[in-house]
Formats: structure tokens, sequence, C-alpha cells
């Protein structure tokens, strides 16, 4: 019943999906009439008898089941809940009975040689396969596809997994699909496969298809933008993809659309009509050239209000602040992280500003930034939990993060600043104990969820500046300042120039404190070198690190990105490491 569904639901929605292509202004609702009969009229489309032959079949089958059933006396009993043992009892689980291997093995075997002799096995397989609904298949190298897969009319779910190389998968596909259409799960990530075959387009009851990892997939055929009941689409990591079908818009159905770590250069234009879409885990803004006519641009995610999880926003730039207002990224609330990738050292504040993500986000990235400040945004996300600035050269200035009350991990990567203040803890106004007043007084903590601080190749950092823990006279104007009390991991890496680590860090409940590429702080708190202020760290039950030069010849770094290591060769050479 639920395949006679399927074609009747995939018949209105190719007919309604075809006249919204071509624009037919004149076209007739489709009114669908419930008769007393089996049959459906449904003379919009096309002739229906086929279908309501079908569900008369269907329901032929149906009446002589419960028919049979009454004949032979059957009684519809309910299952009964199984009496739970005592957690004391002493006796063993029949289930769980170990022991004889070795006679099982050999029982199995007797029985399968038995089988053999008699073609009981064969034929057992020849007739089983017909009934397989869900098959899980495993072909390393040259293994040759079988054959017999073809008489699994009612398969609803296929895995295939093969390793890379295997010319007999990508010739066996086409044919594989022409046989097997009530499929409804397609599982093929990580397969050697370069293209799906446009007989894709048959699998009409489709929901899932799972393409991960495909790394030489080159293309996706625009029959596949037929599967109008397509539900999840994945073809995460595949490098080698360079564009979605331009017809994906087609898919009404979709719920699910992961292309992050692929080859898309661009998101096909009408991607807003993908309504469903509950999950959209990257978009990336086009740049111009050829596609950028077939390209959406980023007013399209307005209409798609469902997304939630995670969205990356990659190649962001010039010329789309009313399309970054468009968006509005603010009203969906369902967003939970959000990274927003820009061009290398491109600068634009007002665009910044315009992609204001909703006050409930708990994950943000942002990388390649070129402006000079962050947006004021940045303070309303109360509910943040981790924060990541990578890249922003041009970033000298920290906003109040500080003040962010839910903030547990922050990393700092390739971040222009030369000073950790006051500002950055967000308690600059309360050094001025003499405009507080009685009302005001009260502890005063900045980060006070943060566990885990990462700073990374920050060339120009030089001073991370300490803080009293009390400001005012020890009298009703005392105010207690806490920094950092529940921080348990501290990485710095390449920062040449830091001097020294603030005595609230260093007053922290750590766990883990690692320093490399770091020489002022080797020397300053090194074991080895006996450094001043090894007593201050001593205590911290794990410390790593504390290497003497930067960028040694016998050291590899390995750099995620080509923006990322321009980056790090324009910081490095904008001042004299030496100084």
């Amino acid at each position: 019943m639920d395949d006679v569904l399927d074609e009747w639901s995939y018949a209105i929605l190719t007919w309604e999906t075809g006249d919204a292509k071509e624009n037919i202004h004149n076209q007739q609702k489709i009114r669908c009439f419930f008769l007393g009969s089996p049959c459906f009229c449904l003379n919009q489309v096309v002739q229906r008898r086929d279908i309501a032959l079908k569900i008369k079949e269907v329901s032929e089958k149906v009446d002589e089941i419960a028919n049979e059933r009454a004949r032979h006396g059957l009684q519809i009993n309910r299952g009964t809940d199984e009496i739970q043992r005592l957690i004391s009892t002493s006796l063993v689980d029949e289930l769980n009975v170990c022991g004889r291997d070795d006679e099982k093995k050999i029982i199995v075997s007797k029985l399968l040689n038995e089988m053999d002799d008699n073609n009981l096995g064969k034929a057992s397989v020849e007739t089983s396969i017909e009934r397989v609904r869900h098959l899980s298949m495993m072909l390393p190298g040259e293994t040759s596809f079988p054959s017999s897969i073809h008489r699994a009319k009612g398969l609803r779910s296929l895995l295939i997994r093969n390793t890379r190389g295997s010319s007999r998968l990508r010739a066996a596909l086409p044919d594989v699909m022409k046989q097997l259409t009530c499929i409804r799960s397609l599982n093929m990530s990580g397969s050697s496969i370069e293209e799906i075959p446009k007989e894709v387009g048959k699998l009409i009851h489709l929901r899932h298809l799972n393409l991960n990892d495909c790394r030489e997939l080159v293309s996706l055929p625009e029959t596949m933008c037929d599967l109008c009941n397509l539900q999840s689409l994945d073809v995460m990591w595949c490098c080698s993809l360079k564009k979605l079908p331009l017809a994906t818009v087609k898919l009404v159905n979709l719920r699910h659309l992961c292309i992050d770590g692929s080859g898309v250069a661009f998101m096909p234009k009408g991607i807003e009509r993908l309504t469903c879409l509950r999950t959209l885990d990257c978009f990336i803004v086009c740049g111009g050239g050829e596609n950028e006519s077939k390209a959406a641009n980023l007013r399209e995610l307005r209409n798609l209000h469902h997304i939630g999880g995670s969205l990356k926003i990659r190649n962001l730039q010039g010329g789309g602040i009313e399309d970054a207002a468009e968006a509005q990224l603010k009203n969906k609330k369902r967003l939970l992280c959000l990274e927003l990738n820009f061009c290398v050292n491109y600068e634009d504040d007002i665009l910044f500003e315009a992609l204001q993500p909703p006050s409930d986000l708990e994950i943000l990235t942002i990388k390649s930034y070129g402006g000079i400040v962050l947006p004021n945004w940045m303070m309303a996300l109360t509910r943040l939990q981790e924060l990541t600035l990578e890249g922003c050269g041009n970033l000298e200035v920290l906003p109040s993060l500080g003040r962010l009350p839910n903030l547990e991990s922050l990393e700092l990567e390739l971040v222009g600043v030369r000073r950790l203040d006051a500002g950055f803890l967000g308690i600059e106004e309360v050094e001025n104990a003499n405009n507080i007043n009685e009302v005001e007084i009260a502890r005063v903590t900045a980060f006070p969820k943060l566990k885990t601080l990462v700073i990374s190749f920050l060339f120009k950092l030089k001073e991370w500046d300490g803080i009293e823990r009390r400001v005012g006279e020890e009298d009703a104007t005392t105010i207690s300042i806490f920094i950092m009390p529940q921080l348990q991991q501290l990485e710095i890496f390449g920062c040449p120039l830091l001097r020294a680590l603030p005595d609230y860090v260093l007053a922290a409940p750590l766990q883990v404190l690692e320093i490399t590429d770091c020489p002022n702080l080797m020397k300053r708190y090194g074991k080895e070198e006996k450094g001043e202020d090894w007593h201050k760290i001593s205590h911290i039950p794990k410390v790593i690190g504390m290497l003497k030069k930067i960028f040694t010849n016998n050291r590899r770094y390995d750099v995620p990105s080509w923006d990322l290591l321009m980056a790090i060769l324009s910081l490095a050479n904008s001042f004299s490491l030496g100084s």
C-alpha cells in the first residue's frame, strides 16, 4: 500500500513542480474526490487507472489474509511485559551462556554441508532474496556485483561498501537502479564512484541518499532532482563535486542537505523554495564569474525558517549588505552553531553587523574577518558557550568578552591584538571605585564559566595585563573581583612577544597548561631554565611545551587551509620577531 501511495504522491509533486518551472499561469488546481469504490479520480495528472487497480489488488490481499486468519481460528493476542529479575538473583541468563564454541562451529558446519549436498542452501537463498527488505554489502577490491540482488524487488534499504578503485560497482549501478525501484534508503558513502547514473531518477520512493566521502564523485545527474520524495542528501567531503544540480530546487520535500567539505562552489538559484529544510550545514556565497547568474544569494536564506543545528556561511564579501540583512539570521531560532567565513582580509563592518544571529546561539566561529572591530550584537549572545576568532589580523581591540555569562571555551588564533587588558575582561569600569554606591557593591566575575582558553599565533601580543582582585578600601565600598574562576585548560602557541601571564590566570584551578614557541614565557616559567616564576606554575598537574625557538627548521606545522597559511605569513611579515 505504501508503494502505491508513494507513486500517487510522486505524480502529484511532479505535476506541481513541472508547472511551477514552466510558469504556466492558467494552471488548474488538482481536486481529488474520494469515492466509495477503491478508485480515485485524478484526471488532472495522467490516467490513473493503474493506481486504482493496485489499490484494489492490495485490498483483496488484505481481505484474503483476514479470511485465512478466521478460517484457521487464529487469535490476536497482546504481548505481556516480562517480569524483571532481581539484581541479586543468582540465576544465569540463558542468553549470555558461553562456552563450547568449537562444538557450535562443528554443528553449524555440518548443517551447511548437508544443505549444500541437497542444494538446499542455494534454494533457500534463491527463495529468500525476494523477501529481503534491508541489505548491507561489502565489495572489497574488484569483487563482482552479485546479480541475484536484482530479484530483491521489495528492498527498502541498501548499504554498499567498496574499496577504492572498484570499477565493477560503477558498471552495475545503472541496472541496480532500474530494478530496485522500491528503495527508500541508499547509502554508498566512501565508495569510489565518479558519477551517479541517470537511472537514479527511477527511484521515486527514495527518501535518503548518502554519498558522504565519495571523493572521486564529479557530478550528480539532473534526473536526481525528479526524486520528489527525497528527504536527505549527504555529499559531505565529496571533494571533486563542484556543483549541485541546478534543478535541486525541485526537491520540495528535502529536509536535510549536507555539503560541508565538498567542492561545491555556489548554491543553486531558487534554493529558497526548499522550505522544508531542517538542516543546511553550509551556504556558499558565489564570488562572481560565470556561475553568478546560476547562484543563489544570501537573501534566499530568508524563507528557510526551519533550518537549525549548525550553519556555515562561506566566501562572505562585498556588495552583499542588503542580501545579508534580508537573510534574517536572527529569526532562525533553531540555529545553535554558526560559522561566518570571510574572504581573506575582507573588511566590511556594515556587512558583519547585518549578519546578526539569534540570541540563543551557543557556538560562534568567525574566520578571516578584516575589520578592526567586532559587531555590537556580539555582547547580546548571552547563551554563547564557544567562541572562536581565527585569522582576524586587523582586529586590535576585543570587546568585553568577559561579560558573556555562559562562555566555556574561547579560542583566539591569528588575531591582531597587542594587549589583553581590563576591557577584554569587561571590568574596566570597576577600577574607579569612587563612582560605586552601596547598591552596586557586589562580587564581579569575569568569564564566570570559562574552562578552556586557547591563544595561538598572536604574533603582536605583548602585554596581558593583570588586575587586583579587590578594588577600593577595606570598607563598605570594597568590591570582590573574580576572574576565570573555573579555568581548567590554558594553551598558548606561537606568541613570541608575550612577556608574562597575569596572576589571576596562574591562580585559577588549572589542570593543563601548554606553552609552545613562546621564548619569553619559557625563560620566565621554564623549570629547566630555572625561570624566576617557575614556582607559580609548579602546582599545575600537567605542564606541556616550553620550546625555545619559534618556527625552527625541524618543526612541522600543519596548516588546515591555504587562506590560513596566507594569513600567518601576512602577520609574521608585519613586524620583526626580534623586537
